[in-house]
């Protein structure tokens, strides 16, 4: 998903995106964070790709020195209004950002926190981003990130034909229904690439695949959680519905830049 796409729906962000700081049922990463203040309250934290700003008046009352990216000009200027209509002494800067490009920020930060912003389908910009923002971590930084998880999509399929088989249909008829809806023009099982249509494509993250490309670039010390989401607001974003099982979710994970 590109600028373009982003500038069109800061206006209306909660009605085109499933967020995990609102939607889920529990976000560890609130907790986590709290605890850095309450070793430290002089720490320095970036939120990369920070949309209309929801987390950053968490971050001013929990961190010293507050920077808010994004590559949006029209979601930095949502965020800007909201914080404003907030605060109007705001410590947070605001900055229009590319995360593939954070050079002027090299080893300025103790903490970085991104949240469904790296969604690039681009495998190779994907590299570039967590190359660079390793770079603007200070030795023993810390990194949290929550990330679409790729596997969600493959069990929800197994749900659903699960659910058609306990109903007495027929196997070839349920795995034939079933393969409709993971075909390579929606989903890239491979590459973990998901097409939500109107060109509007994101990556999604393997668990493994978490410890595979943010520790080629440096980081270590991963600790990997789920972060689940109402099976109720999946529905409303269009997802399919199984609310006797347990509920989808996305990867949440802290790492660190070593000493």
């Amino acid at each position: 998903m590109d600028e373009l796409r982003w500038d069109t729906i800061s206006s209306d962000y909660y009605s085109e995106v499933l967020s995990p700081l609102k939607d889920c049922k529990h976000n560890p990463l609130f907790d986590d964070l709290k605890i850095l203040k309450g070793k430290e309250n002089e720490l320095s934290i970036i939120e990369l790709g920070c949309g209309v700003g929801e987390l950053v008046p968490f971050l001013e009352d929990n961190f010293k020195s507050v920077t808010a990216i994004d590559f949006s000009q029209e979601m930095i200027t949502s965020a800007i209004d909201r914080n404003k209509a907030r605060n109007d002494e705001s410590s947070t800067t605001f900055l229009v950002k590319d995360m593939a490009n954070l050079s002027e920020f090299e080893g300025k930060f103790d903490v970085a926190v991104a949240v469904n912003s790296m969604l690039t389908t681009d495998i190779m910009k994907l590299h570039l981003m967590i190359k660079e923002v390793f770079k603007i971590l200070k030795p023993g930084g810390k990194l949290f990130v929550i990330i679409p998880s790729m596997e969600v999509y493959i069990y929800q399929n197994m749900l659903f034909v699960d659910q058609k088989l306990n109903k007495g249909q027929m196997q070839d008829k349920v795995l034939e229904q079933a393969s409709k809806t993971l075909v390579y023009s929606s989903y890239d099982a491979f590459q973990g690439l998901i097409d939500f249509g109107h060109e509007d494509k994101q990556k999604a993250f393997y668990r493994f695949e978490i410890v595979y490309r943010f520790g080629k670039a440096g980081f270590s010390n991963f600790n990997i959680e789920m972060v689940p989401y109402r099976w109720t607001k999946w529905k409303q974003a269009g997802q399919k519905y199984f609310p006797k099982e347990e509920p989808p979710w996305d990867w949440y994970f802290t790492c660190d830049k070593p000493v």
